[in-house]
């Protein structure tokens, strides 16, 4: 009881800044002698510190006020300039050092407020210094200590149970389904396509996945199919882990139509960005997986307040690793990661949380959407149209399929409007009309791609065979001696040999 009767001004101030002044209690440490307050206001958030310590000298004040300063950060993180943060001390007397008249000493720091309360003064000097700065109405004195007390622990229950009950509101809005949905017709699509072969680039183009040429011919369905194929065992093994313990969580704190939104037109974002930015084949779902990345961020951001900084922390450094990641390994498309990393965070802004609907924001986030899709769309457009690197491709995925017809006309009917053809355009066509039995153009066409790469040895070995099988044993020579001078570890020895002997036989 004696302990208690020593908090009485600390128990008095809390009790009215409660009750009087709307404050919200909203923890409690140092079994309850130390409270914590806060007031949203219009222009400014107000957070306050009660406690009962007493100094013995200076510097142990001053090493409170620090870790004042360090616990006000990891509580609120409010970033507003505005804001003040009070630090009110209720202590039975002044540190040794101080020497200055009245029973409260008060001094600032920018906008951190620290004052210092002798115990043993009225409830009257307390209201009068207070009034105005912190509280508009006195402090009246408590008349049962030990009920007080109780019932400060009790609003503190009350609070803690509010704010749980809040928080799960928010974090459990919907049970995860269709997060499993995905996971289930993902690995199916993986093993249908795994019988022809999952890293077999035509057969992954057969099944949907994103191919520039075919895109321009107008198969739009390949922004949407390749979210569902993956290249190999461990790409389908790595999407799946990150979709498992990504998606769950996205679903439970959007619910499942703005987790379905958010997820498809992610990929379809990512998709696009790999469509302007890359022209390989691609396929996966890390796009969609970098936009359930995105949705994230953006509730950390609208809730950061209810969540842990190791929560935001997990978050942003799985996106930056996963970025980091993307850029030291070979093969990996990262324009797709990136565009579905900020697609689903557009998409979070643009369904927003549930209960938490601003339909101009929304409206306004949508046509930003769809704006960023039509631009895109016509970038993609305009940078593959004429593209040499796509001719090729295409024509390269019909002579896999030993479709040498298709893939000639394909390259006679496009290589006139490309711009700036290239050595290997050149050297497919060649091999065309090998396949075709064309050797005089075959001729022609290897020795435009030697024309434009000198550093084609492959050319110059195809060379060496046309030459050879036309009877120019000399110019035969030539080539094959070429390729090896370039490359010497390929085994061009065969062939060289066989020139040799023809040469000498007809001396």
């Amino acid at each position: 009881m004696n302990e208690l009767k020593d908090k009485l001004l600390f128990l008095s101030t809390a009790k009215h800044l409660i009750e009087q002044e709307k404050f919200e209690l909203i923890k409690a440490e140092n079994e309850y002698s130390e409270l914590w307050f806060k007031k949203p206001q219009d222009s400014r958030n107000t957070f306050i510190r009660v406690s009962t310590i007493d100094f013995l000298w200076k510097k142990d004040l001053q090493k409170d006020i620090l870790l004042f300063h360090s616990k006000s950060h990891k509580y609120f993180n409010d970033k507003n300039d505005d804001t003040q943060y009070i630090n009110i001390y209720f202590s039975k007397s002044l540190p040794y050092e101080w020497n200055r008249e009245g029973p409260i000493l008060y001094f600032r720091e920018n906008n951190f407020h620290h004052i210092l309360i002798e115990e043993s003064i009225s409830h009257y000097e307390l209201s009068s210094f207070l009034m105005g700065q912190i509280i508009n109405s006195p402090i009246t004195q408590i008349d049962n200590i030990e009920q007080e007390y109780e019932e400060i622990k009790k609003t503190l229950a009350k609070t803690r149970n509010r704010k749980v009950k809040y928080s799960n509101s928010i974090m459990n809005y919907s049970k995860p389904f269709l997060t499993y949905i995905l996971l289930i017709a993902i690995i199916g699509v993986f093993f249908i396509v795994e019988k022809g072969d999952s890293t077999n680039i035509n057969n992954l183009i057969d099944y949907g996945a994103k191919f520039n040429p075919l895109i321009m011919q107008g198969e739009w369905s390949r922004f949407i199919t390749p979210i569902f194929l993956h290249i190999g065992i461990t790409h389908l093994i790595m999407n799946s882990i990150a979709l498992y313990f990504v998606g769950p969580d996205v679903e439970k704190i959007y619910g499942k139509l703005r987790f379905i939104f958010i997820f498809f037109i992610s990929g379809i974002l990512g998709v696009l960005a790999s469509f302007i930015f890359s022209k390989g084949v691609s396929a996966g779902a890390s796009g969609a997986i970098f936009g359930l990345f995105g949705a994230l961020l953006y509730f950390s951001q609208r809730h950061s307040k209810i969540l842990n900084k190791g929560y935001k922390l997990n978050i942003v450094g799985l996106v930056v690793v996963n970025i980091i990641f993307g850029f030291t390994i070979d093969g990996i498309d990262q324009a797709a990661h990136i565009g579905g990393l900020v697609g689903g965070y557009l998409c979070s802004m643009a369904v927003r949380l549930p209960n938490d609907k601003r339909p101009a924001l929304q409206s306004l986030t949508i046509i930003t959407l769809s704006v960023i899709f039509a631009i895109g769309l016509s970038l993609g457009f305009k940078v593959n149209k004429n593209s040499a690197e796509n001719l090729y491709l295409h024509s390269e995925y019909y002579v896999k399929k030993e479709d040498y017809h298709k893939a000639y006309n394909l390259i006679i009917n496009n290589i006139n409007k490309v711009e700036n053809p290239n050595s290997e355009l050149y050297f497919i066509l060649g091999y065309v009309e090998v396949k075709q039995n064309n050797l005089a153009d075959a001729l022609d066409h290897f020795k435009m791609a030697v024309e434009l790469d000198e550093k084609n040895d492959t050319a110059y070995f195809n060379l060496a065979l046309i030459s050879l099988e036309l009877r120019n044993v000399e110019d035969a020579y030539d080539y094959i001696t070429k390729a090896e001078d370039i490359n010497p570890e390929k085994k061009y020895t065969e062939l060289r040999t066989d020139i040799e002997k023809l040469k000498r036989d007809n001396r």
